[in-house]
């Protein structure tokens, strides 16, 4: 009976100190580790400074629109249309752009011929990184959402001059920075974009107008 009980002590003592040896075991290797000193991260490379941003000048934004309401109207194949968009060339070149005009004939939804020039204007054309910025500058010919003028062109000033005014403006800044590392810009004014078929109740049949097709051929 004696021998039982010392043989099942020797046998749960061999048992503790086994499983004491691995516990202390892991807290050696555990505190070896710790001591060791740990590598610091590698330096990450800063990246350069941005420029400052240029300051918006909201009264320049204005003015260009402004003039674009002087010339009146700009529905395509009017003398309106035509002054505005030789103003806009001259000043995109006179801001340092490289200019290209698209000049085609459109068949309107009405099967009215008309004429279309769009205006590409580029900075930096020889990089392959751009940024293009891009509104239309033509004048729809007639204001079918108005209540009382319904036939009436329109002039424009928030559809069509807000958005030509507003990239006039980027244009007078990147006509005077100096920053070489810039991406390309092209700067794009579409034509005959308010061109569209009137909608609420056609004027000619009474019934709800459709949306038409029309068909370019740009030269």
């Amino acid at each position: 009976m004696g021998t039982r009980v010392i043989a099942a002590t020797s046998v749960w003592g061999n048992t503790v100190t086994t499983t004491g040896a691995k516990w202390l075991l892991l807290l050696l290797l555990f505190s070896c580790d710790s001591d060791r000193p740990s590598t610091p991260p590698a330096p990450q490379p800063a990246l350069p400074a941005l420029p400052p941003p240029p300051s918006f000048n909201a009264d320049s934004a204005y003015a260009f629109v402004k003039q674009q309401v002087d010339f009146g109207p700009r529905v395509p194949g009017s003398a309106a249309h035509v002054a505005c968009a030789d103003w806009m060339v001259a000043k995109f070149k006179s801001y340092g752009a490289s200019v290209t005009e698209q000049k085609g004939t459109v068949t309107a939804f009405n099967g009215q011929q008309l004429p279309l020039r769009n205006i590409i204007a580029s900075w930096a054309p020889a990089k392959k990184e751009r940024i293009l910025l891009l509104a239309h500058y033509d004048t729809r010919p007639f204001a079918d959402r108005d209540d009382e003028r319904k036939n009436e062109p329109i002039l424009g000033a928030n559809d069509g001059g807000s958005g030509v005014g507003i990239l006039l403006e980027i244009a007078r800044h990147l006509g005077a920075s100096t920053d070489s590392a810039l991406l390309g810009v092209d700067i794009l004014l579409t034509d005959v974009e308010d061109y569209g078929e009137p909608s609420g109740p056609s004027r000619r049949t009474g019934t709800a107008s459709t949306p038409g097709r029309s068909a370019a051929s740009i030269g």
